[in-house]
């Protein structure tokens, strides 16, 4: 398994885990990888299940027994389906009824597993239960909760962790940057290597942070009304996305409030955003304040919660 997981950022106990389970043969036949949204566990389920073969150089996706679960999108409106169907575990499961090529392994990848529909999480079940031949699946999701128990009961469980700002920083200056920029994109990912990678990468995703820095000053220093007016349009109108997007908002408001709690004690040069130019008619005890119930408040993001009456709480501080 040499070079399986050079490319990965962090998460070295749980390759470690896989790369020792993979060379003494000591294989569960299903994992969960459990951990926060988007922090890489798809990443090193792919970089892991493209181990077990050598057709397609090992690239995730290139060998036609690597199959991958995903969300399907709605014919008439291209937007994605908000569960994954019985019909695809159907589908799954005659896939796996058929000899692997050159009679190896067959592994499968769910990356949204806790939006299985319940009939297609009893298809799974069955399969789980009864694998054929050299299968090995692959199930991510954020908590073992949100996936069904009967499943989740069938999977060893890998927890995956937010990544250190120090990993994450590493990575950034083996890619070129230089040390002051590598400091400050990687304390701004908050965890979570592929946001720091799309920051480098990706213009248009860092201007929308820099303007996500302004609007959250704007939005801090505005009397209460305004506030409530401004929060309205923070949060997509589709239900479904609000959860998802009051994390990313949390840590965005986290990082801004650090730099303002900073600012106030005369620390500009540990600001991550700006070293200068920062200015609030707020007082030290404030934001310590506010910081203390963003803290809170994103420890419990993965229970289910009111985004918005989330972040209006907070906004009532004074």
């Amino acid at each position: 398994m040499a070079g399986t997981f050079d490319r990965i950022i962090g998460h070295k106990r749980a390759c470690e885990v896989l790369r020792r389970m993979k060379e003494n043969d000591r294989l569960s036949h299903a994992f969960l990888f459990v951990g926060p949204d988007h922090v890489g566990k798809a990443t090193v389920a792919r970089a892991f299940l493209s181990s077990f073969f050598s057709e397609g150089g090992g690239i995730p996706g290139m060998h036609p027994d690597m199959i991958e679960i995903t969300r399907e999108q709605d014919e008439k409106t291209g937007k994605y389906k908000t569960v994954i169907s019985v019909d695809q575990m159907r589908d799954l499961c005659e896939q796996l009824s058929m000899t692997a090529l050159c009679g190896g392994w067959k592994t499968v990848l769910i990356e949204e597993a806790y939006l299985l529909h319940s009939a297609a999480a009893n298809a799974l079940l069955k399969t789980l239960e009864e694998p054929p031949g050299k299968t090995l699946f692959v199930l991510c999701a954020s908590t073992i909760s949100s996936v069904p128990a009967t499943i989740a009961s069938r999977c060893q469980i890998l927890r995956f962790h937010f990544v250190p700002r120090e990993d994450i920083e590493q990575a950034l200056r083996k890619r070129g940057l230089d040390k002051e920029e590598a400091q400050q994109l990687s304390a701004l990912s908050g965890g979570v290597p592929g946001q720091a990678i799309r920051l480098v990468e990706d213009s248009a995703f860092r201007a929308q942070m820099e303007t996500a820095f302004a609007s959250t000053m704007q939005l801090f220093d505005a009397d209460l009304a305004t506030r409530f007016q401004l929060v309205q349009k923070l949060l997509p109108k589709e239900e479904t996305q609000r959860q998802d997007h009051l994390d990313d908002l949390l840590h965005t408001w986290e990082t801004v409030l650090r730099d303002m709690l900073l600012v106030s004690h005369g620390c500009q040069d540990q600001a991550i955003w700006t070293k200068e130019g920062i200015t609030s008619n707020k007082d030290q005890g404030y934001w310590q304040r506010v910081l203390e119930a963003i803290v809170e408040m994103r420890q419990q993001t993965l229970v289910s919660l009111n985004p918005l009456l989330a972040l209006e709480h907070i906004l009532l501080i004074e």
